[in-house]
This record gives structure tokens, sequence and C-alpha cells, in this order.
């Protein structure tokens, strides 16, 4: 499915804070973790994407790239006005271009990795830092498609958090995760994690979700469909069985006694798959192109909406816009580096907020052995930060 870097994620998520980092495009970002105080739901989807088992097509050239340069260390610094010069990313590597350490001055936050031969991730440990005292460790055991996460408070023992693992029976593939601490989800507590993906068509893969509560009861659903042409993301997005479920509630005697009888719509669905007719509604889109390399990737999604908890009810118009659109378009030199990323996000005017919107573009120059060198970055006021790569070699 997605070799996106979810895992940590997850756990920060579990735990309360959120970490900002792009999914699309092939430039490389920092990863960066802000605590929020709202209680933040994550997809279901997102328990059950599979676990990393190579790098993204980016990552990977990277990696050679760093790997025949001998590349000890990574240092990025933002110039600023004067002679001030910040640090604000630093990265060791090992002799095969892996990344096993990461460190991140404003928020003291330092992770470690480790790779098998293979130069697969293995495992992760994000120490405590002054924004969230908590070690924790992610386990990857790639043969069983097994993931553990584990958080450590200070002075205690470690408690873990998260187990998932991956089967395929036939030509569907199972994916089941467990949380130890049940998580929030649209008024539902989840308890347990069962995804389902198969191929609908020579090009179209589903990925069916369901929710449990601690009762073992479902009690949410999901549904994604990805589609997948020569290797290539073209388009992914929800299939929503919202108006089927309705219609199936108008016109089915028995799906109004299942009501009646106090279950679910995640539990009726399930009963009632064969009668049910889901609505592909695309919320990523990519463009290539004839060498292959992504040109344009455009987001489009309904936010989802605010939770019924009373902490949040303050924050809900914040949370309910109704659709938040955003595209990142690339442009590569004749060596096929991305020389130019241009961001833009546009929201909708929703209640009392206006409209809004941003432009944010990155231009990158290289060595003449093909290291990132520097990064200008411009806002919409045009206003420009400059960042410089510094690289030390073993």
């Amino acid at each position: 499915m997605s070799s996106r870097f979810f895992v940590c994620a997850v756990i920060l998520g579990l735990l309360g804070t959120l970490p900002f980092t792009s999914l699309a495009g092939p430039a490389q970002r920092p990863d960066t973790t802000v605590t929020v105080s709202t209680p933040f739901e994550l997809p279901l989807v997102f328990y059950v994407a599979g676990v990393p088992t190579r790098l993204n097509t980016a990552d990977s050239v990277a990696r050679r790239l760093h790997r025949r340069h001998k590349i000890r260390t990574i240092t990025k610094l933002q110039l600023r006005e004067g002679t001030r010069i910040d640090s604000v990313e630093y990265t060791e590597l090992d002799r095969m271009g892996n990344k096993i350490l990461s460190y991140n001055p404003l928020f003291k936050a330092r992770t470690q990795r480790q790779f098998d031969a293979r130069g697969r991730i293995t495992q992760t440990v994000q120490l405590p830092n002054p924004h969230y005292p908590y070690r924790l460790r992610e386990e990857f055991n790639l043969g069983e498609k097994r993931y553990e996460a584990f958080r450590q408070p200070v002075d205690s023992a470690e408690e873990r958090l998260i187990q998932s693992w991956e089967q395929r029976r036939g030509d569907t593939a199972v994916r089941e995760a467990r949380l130890l601490q049940p998580l929030p989800h649209r008024g539902q507590l989840i308890a347990r994690i069962v995804g389902r993906s198969y191929t609908v068509h020579r090009d179209t893969i589903r990925l069916e979700v369901v929710g449990y509560d601690k009762d073992n009861k479902p009690v949410a659903t999901e549904s994604q469909y990805y589609i997948v042409r020569a290797g290539r993301h073209f388009e992914s997005g929800e299939v929503s069985y919202a108006r089927s479920m309705q219609a199936l509630l108008d016109t089915s005697a028995l799906a109004r006694r299942w009501r009646g009888q106090g279950l679910s719509d995640a539990a009726i669905q399930l009963r009632a798959t064969r009668w049910l007719r889901g609505q592909y509604l695309p919320e990523t889109r990519n463009l290539y192109n004839t060498h292959g390399q992504l040109l344009r990737t455009v987001h489009f999604k309904k936010s989802q909406p605010p939770s019924s908890s009373n902490d949040w009810k303050n924050n809900a118009a914040l949370f309910s816009t109704p659709v938040t659109s955003s595209s990142f378009e690339y442009t590569y030199d004749a060596q096929g580096r991305v020389s130019k990323e241009v961001i833009q996000m546009s929201v909708p005017a929703h209640n009392q907020f206006p409209a809004r919107s941003s432009v944010v573009v990155t231009q990158k120059t290289y060595s003449p052995k093909g290291l990132l060198l520097t990064e200008t970055v411009t806002t919409d006021d045009q206003k420009a930060s400059r960042y410089e790569y510094r690289y030390t070699t073993f």
C-alpha cells in the first residue's frame, strides 16, 4: 500500500501529539513534532496501512548518493539576517547511507533508528524531550510482518501501546491492529482494527476497515480505494456507503429491524455488504511526465466532523471546514532532481472564518556531486528563508 513512515505518527496520535510531515512528493522533509491540546482522531485506515519495508524513490536515491560519497552527517542551517546562523536539523548516517539519528534542535527531539543488512528499518526510538517526557520505541519484524509500539514514562517500566500484524488469505491481505489503550473515534472507543485489502480491478485496490470496541462489537467502518498503474499511485480516496446505507434503511424492513435491535451502522453494513454499493470519492490525484517523474499532487478532502467530546466543542468550527484543498507541483533539472517545488493550499470561507489561501515556493540547488546544497523558501507575502546543507564524511 503506502511506504510512508507512518508508525511514529500513530504513536504520537495515540499520545496527543501530531507530527506534521509531508506525505506527498519526492522532496525530503524534516519530521517536526508539535504538541497539541486538541484530541486528534486519526482515521482507522492509518493503523492498518502496512509495515514500511522500503524507502520512497527520492529517499532511496538520496541513500545511494550518501553511500557513494561516504556521507557521515548532514546539518541543515538557516541563514538569518546579519551573520546569525541557526541549526534546524541534524542527521547522522551509517556507511550504507541509512539515517540512524535525527535531531531537531527547536524541539530538542532525538530519534534513533536501526536497519537490517538490506537497509530495511527494524527499530526506532524517540527519546524523551522537554515537550514530551516519554521514550517511544517501535519494533518491525519484517519477516513476520509484525509491528509493536511501546511507551516508557520516566522512571517507569515500558508499556506496550500497539500490536499489529499482516496475513494473506488467498488474494486478500488482512491486517489487524490491537490497541492496548482504546482510542476515541467519532464517539466510540476502538480497541481492535481489522483491514482487508483486495484487488477489484486490474489497477484498483480496495481497503475495507472495521473498528471494534472492547467487547469486540463492530462500531466503526472506513473504506478506501487506490488506483495504481505501472507501480505509480495515480488516485486514491474514500469509498462512501452513506447513500447506499440510507437507501437500504428506507427500503429494507430487515435493515430497520436490525437498527431497532440497537445494531450500529458498522454492524448493519457488515451484515448487508452484498446489498450495498460504494461511491468513489477522490481525495488524492497524481500526475506524472513521460519519464515517470511526479509533476503534481492534488489533495482535496472534506474535513472530518468534530468529536463529541466536551473538551473539543469550543474548537469545533476550526475542524469542520467543508473542503480543504492543496497541491504540490515539482520541476526537475536535467539530472532529474527536484529544482523547484510549489505548494498551494486553499480553505473556503466557513461560518465566521474567511476564505484562506497560501503559496510556498522552494528553490533547490545541488553540488557537482549531486548533494543538496541550498533551499530558498518564499511564501506568498514574499518573505524568503534560506537554508544550507553541510556534510561531513567518514
